[in-house]
């Protein structure tokens, strides 16, 4: 059971992919020490000895690693920090059930939902260089643009929108990835930024 009763605040990282989640997810496995020591739980459950909690989207999206899911839910209540970092960029592409079904998970505690953005031309040319990087696409660019699913998550209006239906504007923090709009210039120190502003140094 949990050490207080209070509820705590869950910042849930849901990607984009493509907006330097990776590096996010680095920085924060690294200092996982210091964020302790700042009240600040970064989650080793659901990770699998990995770096970003993909298991919690498996879970959430297709009832896959209950048993991760379920140690993450007890590594937030043992725990005696009032504040925790969920990142997995797999969570993007979620329908508001879905994003519901995420927020009944962490409950009673509070879910901020942090999000970065990238333009959309941008995002488009470097999704299809990673899968030609993979030799996992077999199609010219512009049929790449008309054909793949993956260019619905372009749409940042409806892709928000259903999170804000669920979680609320006000538990929503976006961020544009772009050198000239991340604080620092850095988005490790943008995206800490936005939880606990006087650990921007990390």
């Amino acid at each position: 059971s949990s050490l207080t009763n209070t509820p705590k605040t869950i910042y849930v990282h849901a990607g984009m992919s493509k907006t330097g989640t990776t590096s996010i997810q680095k920085m924060l496995t690294k200092n996982q020490q210091i964020l302790s020591q700042k009240g600040i739980l970064y989650p080793n459950a659901a990770r699998k000895n990995g770096i970003g909690h993909h298991s919690l989207a498996a879970f959430i999206k297709r009832g896959k690693d209950s048993d991760e899911a379920l140690k993450l839910q007890a590594e937030i209540e043992e725990c005696e920090h009032s504040t925790v970092i969920v990142s997995t960029e797999l969570l993007e592409r979620m329908s508001r059930q879905k994003w519901q079904s995420l927020k009944t998970f962490f409950a009673p505690h509070h879910v901020k939902i942090i999000y970065y953005l990238r333009r959309q031309d941008d995002a488009i040319v470097s999704m299809y260089n990673e899968l030609v990087k993979k030799h996992a696409v077999n199609q010219d660019f512009s049929t790449y643009v008309e054909t793949s699913p993956r260019v619905d998550l372009l749409d940042y209006r409806a892709t928000l929108s259903v999170i804000e239906d669920v979680v609320g504007f006000q538990n929503m923090s976006i961020g544009i990835f772009s050198k000239s709009s991340l604080k620092y210039g850095n988005i490790g120190n943008d995206f800490i930024a936005r939880i606990h502003p006087e650990c921007a140094e990390l």
